[in-house]
């Protein structure tokens, strides 16, 4: 990817199911959510890594995505994702995370601070990416339910492609997938 990206990762799974029977208690009851912080070290927690390449015409949002699962954001795979996708030179936007550090060494490397900002005056941002996350989030509530780590890349390059495709008509995207599929 090339021109201006944007890169960044979310958690995704790894929620304790509720459980089928209601608590004695009158306080909270077996369906109440229970927050992501209080399970930490789940099994099936994962961060998935989302590198967004934007249309050069302003207002136009993302043209391609790609995602990867991960472990952690860390340094590590920030610098393997970037290595693989994103062609020296781009101009990479991101959040403050430590990990994203070393991006400075190849790219032109523009940070923005979520907790006193969403964009800074320049315009850098990441709300590209964090526009495929909230999609994501919503298609989990809305049709999953649940995403293991056995599948979830695979919903996440669904999600990627529905991304990439949502403003072409549907014949057009029903004719690039057939185009895909015999390929």
């Amino acid at each position: 990817m090339d021109g201006v990206v944007q890169m960044d990762g979310a958690h995704v799974s790894g929620r304790i199911r509720k459980p089928r029977v209601k608590k004695t208690s009158t306080k909270t009851q077996a369906r109440d959510k229970y927050p992501y912080a209080a399970f930490p070290k789940h099994a099936n927690k994962r961060v998935v890594m989302t590198v967004r390449e934007l249309f050069t015409a302003t207002r136009q949002g993302a043209s391609r995505t790609a995602v990867a699962i991960a472990h952690a954001e860390d340094e590590a795979t920030i610098g393997v994702l970037s290595k693989k996708f994103i062609k020296p030179g781009a101009i990479v936007m991101t959040d403050e995370l430590p990990g994203y550090i070393r991006l400075r060494a190849k790219y032109d490397h523009r940070t923005v601070n979520h907790s006193k900002e969403f964009s800074t005056d320049d315009g850098t941002n990441s709300n590209q990416a964090e526009s495929y996350f909230a999609r994501v989030r919503r298609f989990i509530i809305g049709q999953t339910h649940r995403v293991t780590p056995k599948y979830m890349l695979q919903y996440m390059t669904e999600m990627a492609w529905r991304e990439d495709k949502r403003r072409r008509r549907t014949s057009i995207q029903v004719s690039h997938l057939l185009g895909l599929m015999f390929t």
